[in-house]
Order: structure tokens, then sequence, then C-alpha cells
């Protein structure tokens, strides 16, 4: 038994070294995996927050700048949605802002096509 005691403490030790590699193993993955889910979930939220940018630069743009053609309005609301977004932190490229706003404004006139649509079947 004598004999056995220093070969049953190096085992234990190599346990316990092969345990902390296991556990540090399993941190590393979860860490991973949590920096991947908040890095999707911040580009939800940064994308959900261009969107809305972008719907207010289309109905400033509108509003505001009426008498403007299409291409100024667009312009001025990039600007906008671009100043915003500064603002916060948060960078998009110009096409990508330029394409949210398209969408805002497509939404937008579909929008009001619908209620046009509905206005137009109530009087009759």
């Amino acid at each position: 038994m004598e004999q056995l005691q220093p070969h049953i403490g190096a085992i234990g030790d190599a346990l316990v070294s092969i345990l902390v590699v296991v556990l540090l193993g399993i941190a590393a993955t979860l860490r991973t995996k949590v920096n991947e889910w908040l890095a999707s979930r911040t580009t939800a939220a940064q994308r959900e927050i261009l969107h809305k940018l972008a719907a207010e630069g289309a109905a400033l743009a509108e509003t505001t700048w009426r008498e403007k053609g299409g291409p100024e309005k667009l312009s001025d609301a990039v600007k906008y949605v671009e100043g915003m977004l500064r603002k916060n932190g948060i960078e998009f490229d110009p096409l990508s802002i330029q394409a949210a706003i398209e969408k805002a404004v497509q939404d937008f006139n579909a929008q009001q096509q619908k209620e046009k649509g509905a206005l137009s079947i109530e009087h009759h």
C-alpha cells in the first residue's frame, strides 16, 4: 500500500488536471456561443433601429421637402438616417440605409393605396 501512495497522488493530480481542462473547454465553448448570440441579437436590434429611422426619414422627406424631387428627398432622408444612426453609435453602409428608406417609402405608398381603396369602397 505504501508503494501505491505516490501513484495515487499522481493519478489524483492527473484527474484534477483533466477536469480543469474539460471545464475550461466547456467555458470557452459557452463563451463563443454567448458571443455569437449577442452579436446576432445586436445586429437584429440595430436593423430594427435602422428600419424605424428609415421610416422616420421617409416621412420627414415626404412632409418637409414636398417641393423637392425624388432623388433630393432620398438624399436628405439618407443624411437624416446617417446622422441619427451616428448619434446612436450604429454604422451601416450607405446602400443598406438607402435600401431601408426605399422599403419604407414602398410600405408607405402601399398603405396609402390600401387606404384609398378602402375609402372608395366605403363611398359606393
